[in-house]
């Protein structure tokens, strides 16, 4: 869901009310994928009870990010199964930081930017198995937003995150990260 163009940088402005609920989405780089613009941003956009990714890795399985999400305001993702993004050595080509849930940003930085987008109430979602064993990084929620130095009301609750795995190379991470607190796991 974004402009004219299929894409995860085309802006797309009045996206505003739409909810995408109940489906079962395998084999795609993207699950989801929604983008406003900064200055319009979409409204009221929910994301709720998705099943994302295959029941195991291989050729079904997501290649990039479970649910992306940017320029939104007062939006929900809840309620969704984000499974097997990215896959093991063998499976995978290089090239991608994997992510079950991005809001804001899709890919891991220790400088990380953020994009205008608020109010959003992210719960109850179960994220596993993200994993990127070459050389890049696993993120299981990312949340990236800024609102131009006011807060942005962001709710992150009630998420369950297990099995994000990277390489552990200097740089490439195991990341659950929200805006009060860090926690990284083990890396191989």
């Amino acid at each position: 869901m974004s402009g004219t163009t299929i894409s995860t940088t085309s802006n797309g402005v009045d996206n505003d009310n739409n909810t995408i609920r109940d489906n079962r989405i395998i084999r795609a780089r993207y699950g989801i994928c929604t983008r406003g613009t900064t200055t319009n941003l979409n409204e009221n956009v929910q994301v709720l009870n998705n099943i994302i990714g295959a029941a195991a890795f291989g050729a079904d399985e997501i290649g990039k990010v479970g649910i992306f999400m940017q320029a939104d305001n007062n939006s929900t993702v809840s309620g969704n199964t984000v499974q097997n993004v990215g896959g093991d050595f063998g499976n995978t080509s290089a090239g991608a930081d994997r992510v079950g849930i991005g809001i804001g940003q899709e890919s891991w930085s220790t400088s990380l930017s953020t994009l205008t987008s608020t109010n959003y109430t992210v719960t109850n979602n179960t994220i596993l198995n993200i994993v990127e064993e070459r050389t890049f990084s696993a993120v299981g929620l990312l949340l990236g937003t800024t609102n131009g130095g006011s807060a942005t009301n962001n709710l992150v609750a009630n998420n369950f995150i297990n099995n994000v795995k990277a390489n552990g190379t200097g740089g490439d991470q195991s990341w659950y990260r929200n805006f009060r607190r860090a926690f990284r796991p083990s890396s191989l």
